[in-house]
């Protein structure tokens, strides 16, 4: 099976034990926003650490660790 499937498939099963470990999501911990959040995983072999950010301070900090637009 090629890498990028094997990533897919790693990634789908973190979101979904995320949805599961945090259904509800009230506000940015970095701005205090509570629009557009979304699960930010510091460390893809620890999928239960979650932050939750929203849109803006999520690419931001992607953006500050160089990671920005490598995740497919």
């Amino acid at each position: 099976m090629p890498r990028t499937m094997i990533d897919r498939r790693l990634r789908w099963r973190i979101r979904k034990r995320a949805q599961r470990a945090f259904p509800v999501m009230r506000r940015c911990e970095r701005c205090g926003g509570g629009v557009y959040l979304q699960r930010h995983h510091p460390r893809l072999d620890q999928p239960l650490r979650v932050v939750v950010l929203c849109q803006r301070c999520h690419a931001n900090l992607h953006i500050k660790n160089g990671t920005w637009g490598t995740m497919k």
